[in-house]
């Protein structure tokens, strides 16, 4: 399990920015519905 807030925000950052590149401009209720962290 991920605890490490810094951890998170750079898994974070990485999902979005993939997203980015593949889909264009996005909106974060579309990242939200998309990625669950478990």
């Amino acid at each position: 399990m991920v605890t490490d807030k810094y951890t998170i925000r750079e898994m974070n950052e990485r999902l979005v920015l993939e997203q980015i590149i593949k889909n264009g401009p996005i909106s974060r209720a579309s990242i939200a519905s998309y990625y669950r962290i478990e």
